[in-house]
């Protein structure tokens, strides 16, 4: 069996909760910037990931208030990943 310790404490670490919530305050900023009826927060959490379901370090863009209609919300939401995942924002 694999030695995964090392990657264990990476995710649990809170260097890389930090990185995640970063990356979760530029998607919130996104989503504020497209829909400025709602209102959009980046929040810290608990993630289950590698093989044995392990506790790892998260965050998630939530939002707070609705703004748009449906089908826009959906847009912003794609766009604010699409975001995170090239670092604009």
């Amino acid at each position: 069996m694999a030695d995964d310790r090392g990657l264990r404490e990476l995710g649990q670490s809170s260097a890389l909760g930090d990185l995640a919530l970063q990356a979760a305050q530029r998607g919130a900023s996104l989503g504020r910037q497209y829909d400025p009826k709602g209102e959009y927060t980046a929040e810290r959490r608990t993630v289950k990931a590698g093989w044995k379901h392990e506790d790892r370090a998260g965050a998630a863009v939530v939002q707070v208030k609705p703004g748009s209609g449906a089908a826009i919300r959906r847009m912003v939401m794609v766009d604010v990943l699409m975001g995170m995942e090239s670092g604009r924002g």
